[in-house]
């Protein structure tokens, strides 16, 4: 069967026609540059659910889930001292759908994120979103998010895999502080090998905001590199997958995303 790595925007592992839904569970470790003093331990879950309602239509659920903790230590002239903090948020539920025609390999995704996250979690919430930035608007207070996009996703006889993803994303802020919304446009490619039981994947992928009229190409983006391999063993799937930042902005966040993922296919 051929496998689709768990990384864009919850759309989980692609069903073949024998598969009747699949559930995964991806555990990230999003690392952040520590400096003066300062270090940080980032986890961010995403579990998802994908159910096929049709042989070409899927209906899928993800929850995220962020976890940040901060300890900064410093020394002076009456000694040395350290602060700790630690927040958690649950993160925007997503709700969305997967449709195929006749040629499998083209499919539409569209979903939405409702706005679910907790309250007063900026650091979680920060892990949260550059933990993968496909996944782009998993976390963030008040925060409604609608998103579509075509597919290509190709398996020669060889084995080797190719899947191309692109669509708008919208934001819109409902809170008293920040109001209005702000349109989004992801994109990504992918191309691997599937050789069971064993399938791997190395791809680049990338948002840009359409709506700062008065920013640089440079400011508008932001860009990752991808890596994800998995294993069958029957229903069982487990994989690793890794999220390298490539823009100096993002860079200046985070050094590397890596996390592990358990998939379970009901036949």
């Amino acid at each position: 069967a051929a496998l689709s790595p768990p990384t864009l925007c919850a759309q989980g592992i692609r069903l073949e026609p024998e598969d009747r839904g699949a559930f995964t569970l991806e555990v990230m470790v999003p690392k952040f540059p520590g400096r003066y003093g300062s270090t940080y331990s980032n986890v961010v879950v995403f579990a998802s659910l994908k159910m096929a309602a049709s042989d070409k239509t899927a209906v899928v659920f993800e929850i995220p889930y962020a976890r940040s903790s901060y300890e900064y230590s410093y020394c002076g002239y009456y000694g040395c001292e350290s602060l700790s903090e630690s927040q958690s948020s649950l993160g925007n539920v997503y709700i969305g759908a997967e449709f195929s025609g006749r040629n499998r390999d083209f499919f539409t995704s569209i979903g939405i994120r409702l706005p679910s996250a907790s309250e007063e979690s900026a650091g979680a919430w920060t892990a949260g979103l550059v933990a993968d930035i496909d996944r782009w608007g998993s976390f963030g207070k008040d925060l409604f998010v609608a998103n579509v996009a075509a597919n290509y996703y190709h398996q020669s006889r060889s084995g080797f895999v190719s899947w191309l993803r692109a669509g708008p994303t919208l934001l819109k802020y409902s809170s008293t502080a920040c109001q209005g919304g702000d349109l989004f446009f992801q994109y990504g490619y992918q191309a691997g090998f599937n050789a069971p039981p064993i399938s791997s994947m190395v791809g680049i992928s990338g948002l840009m905001i359409l709506t700062a009229e008065e920013a640089t190409i440079a400011e508008r983006t932001m860009h990752q590199l991808s890596f994800s391999a998995t294993y069958t063993a029957g229903s069982f799937r487990p994989g690793f997958q890794a999220r390298i930042p490539l823009d100096e902005d993002l860079k200046d966040i985070l050094e590397h995303s890596i996390g592990l993922s358990l998939s379970y296919v009901f036949k």
